[in-house]
């Protein structure tokens, strides 16, 4: 089937942080319109690729010539539209806000031609099996997120693994708003992150750990809730190869026996970027030590790039569309790390849109995971509502 484009739109809108993006809307074959915003970090990750410098739309110099370029053209697919954004990209530095802002737009278009969701329609041209992942939620945010949290991890997780999405839905929110009312009576709670996590001042790690489990443990059947960590430890890393953590200056190898302390003293199954990507060595040592015991995830590893997964580093990859720009770069890395064993995780970013194609991409790929925040502000709370919805055209 051709996907002509007969039409085009551009504006730049408001992120979670009331910074700029950008939001495209494609039309196809007159009739079918698609939109499609990106998200962005709150410090982008080594590998990946560079996002969009909104003020080139300021005076909309990059409007004319991408317009010119695809408007009137066919396209067989969307990798055949994706290659082409991606010629335009090399040629007028777009940067992967926009690109994935396009590659969006041109899906969800496709989809509405067709006439199916577009879940059904990530399912069917990256001819994976449907399947609603588990909520993955942050309780305490740190990291690049606060300078003034006690913890150097970016986020400390609750995963509820129960068979109902509504039933993982209240558990998060059951969870996250006891300690919630508990910090705030101790006066402890400073503000909320970017993705919706807890910033707290005077709680330790211990106290993090011990609040989460003690909550899963009031939870009926909560041998089914786990805990999950992002180290994010790129962030980190310092110019020798060290890493500064709970202050003070480490070696990789310390840095190793931390973590591990923590996984066993907690019963933790997620730990993600547990090293600096150039850290391989350790990452198989990692890795190795727990084999299927846990699941230890790549994100600024792989960068959500089929040319950076390699075997034997993690067993479970993150997967950022606007990482790599596309929605064919995202199929790429998800199939090869599928096809390497690797369980999938799709994420949400720091700075986010009312977008929710990363819900039907998840669902879409057949995704294990998804993180999509705490359940606080409009943009991860359209996460948590798009999910119910697919939930039950899937069901």
């Amino acid at each position: 089937m051709n996907f002509k484009i007969t039409g085009i739109q551009f504006r730049s809108i408001f992120n979670s942080n009331g910074g700029r993006t950008i939001e495209v809307g494609v039309c196809i074959n007159d009739n079918f319109w698609g939109t499609g915003s990106a998200p962005a970090a709150i410090k982008a990750g080594r590998l990946e690729k560079i996002r969009t410098d909104c003020s080139y739309f300021s005076n909309h110099s990059l409007e004319q010539p991408i317009s010119k370029a695809i408007v009137g053209k066919c396209y067989t697919d969307q990798k055949d539209f994706d290659d082409d954004i991606d010629l335009l990209n090399r040629r007028y530095k777009l940067g992967s806000d926009l690109t994935l802002s396009l590659s969006i737009a041109f899906c969800r278009a496709s989809a509405s031609l067709m006439k199916i969701p577009l879940f059904k329609y990530i399912s069917d041209i990256s001819q994976s099996d449907i399947n609603m992942p588990y909520p993955m939620a942050n309780i305490f945010s740190g990291g690049v997120h606060s300078n003034r949290v006690s913890t150097p991890f970016q986020q400390i997780m609750v995963i509820p693994k129960y068979d109902e999405l509504q039933k993982n839905f209240e558990t998060i929110v059951t969870i996250y708003s006891a300690i919630e009312k508990r910090m705030k009576e101790s006066s402890k709670l400073v503000s909320y992150s970017s993705s919706s996590g807890m910033l707290v001042h005077e709680v330790c790690y211990d106290e993090m750990f011990k609040m989460i489990y003690s909550e899963i443990t009031k939870t009926p059947e909560g041998k089914y809730i786990r805990i999950g960590v992002d180290v994010a430890a790129e962030h980190l890393l310092l110019p020798n190869g060290n890493y500064i953590y709970n202050g003070e200056e480490i070696s990789p190898d310390t840095m190793q026996k931390e973590i591990i302390k923590l996984v066993e003293r907690y019963n933790i199954f997620y730990i993600e970027d547990p090293f600096d990507s150039k850290d391989s060595q350790q990452w198989k040592n990692f890795s190795s030590h727990y084999e299927s015991s846990a699941l230890i995830v790549g994100d600024d590893l792989f960068a959500t790039n089929a040319n950076n997964i390699e075997e034997g580093l993690a067993n479970g990859i993150l997967l950022k569309m606007n990482q790599i720009g596309s929605i064919s770069g995202t199929l790429a890395a998800a199939k090869k790390a599928k096809d390497l064993g690797l369980t999938l995780c799709v994420s949400h970013r720091s700075l986010e849109t009312e977008d929710t194609a990363m819900c039907d991409l998840a669902v879409g790929i057949g995704a294990e995971y998804i993180k999509i925040g705490g359940p606080r502000r409009g943009d991860r709370i359209n996460k948590y509502n798009q999910l119910i919805r697919i939930n039950e055209l899937i069901r």
